[in-house]
């Protein structure tokens, strides 16, 4: 989990998903053009960093 998922001729799509609180889910999706990966890697670097948080209320 957390690669960007390619497939030929197709927009690369990279997904992460975070439990919450209550049963609910955090989700991120950034869909991009094939072969902008690097134009769109500090994206996908942030999307990385999204974490749930550590106290429920």
């Amino acid at each position: 989990m957390g690669e960007p998922f390619r497939n030929q001729g197709r927009p690369d799509i990279y997904m992460r998903q975070i439990a919450l609180c209550d049963d609910a889910m955090g989700n991120f999706t950034l869909e991009y053009p094939a072969g902008q990966q690097k134009r769109m890697g500090p994206l996908v670097d942030r999307g990385k960093t999204l974490k749930a948080s550590k106290h429920c209320d």
